[in-house]
């Protein structure tokens, strides 16, 4: 059993039997809850965590009217960024503490196997759905994709 996570505010969920790549279920929980990520790791328990890389904005120099960037980046504060590493965290922390192998996964790595562009979200849950036969929200969309991936590209 693998269990791929797409962290944040609301945690997407999606547990597989690895072999098959068969979905199990799917979901989403509170990202910031400690208790309800340790739910979901003990009810599945799977032998292997696949969570999505954070993209983390960041300013990479040059002045605004440069011709060459095409538009100015966003940057992340403190508390946004403490934020995101925690809920990331929450899932690793309780993984290895559980004995499950952890493994990241770059979103241009698993999005780029289903020809989907960043950031397009109705593409993803037109495709996860697709998949599932249900309709899903957008992170347990990206966690259905993302444990597809992984079954397909680790046999």
């Amino acid at each position: 059993m693998i269990l791929a996570i797409d962290p944040g505010g609301r945690a997407g969920y999606a547990a597989f039997e690895e072999e098959r790549a068969y979905l199990r279920q799917s979901g989403f929980v509170n990202g910031d809850s400690v208790k309800e990520a340790r739910f979901i790791l003990e009810l599945f328990k799977p032998s292997r965590l696949v969570i999505e890389d954070q993209f983390i904005p960041v300013d990479q120099g040059g002045k605004s009217d440069d011709p060459f960037r095409k538009r100015k980046r966003r940057v992340m504060n403190q508390k946004g960024l403490k934020t995101l590493l925690l809920r990331r965290h929450i899932w690793e922390v309780l993984a290895m503490d559980l004995g499950i192998k952890v493994d990241s996964v770059n979103p241009r790595t698993w999005q780029k196997y289903f020809n989907l562009k960043a950031g397009d979200k109705e593409g993803i849950c037109k495709l996860a759905g697709v998949l599932t036969g249900k309709d899903t929200v957008e992170d347990e969309s990206d966690a259905i994709l993302i444990g597809q991936w992984w079954c397909y590209n680790h046999k």
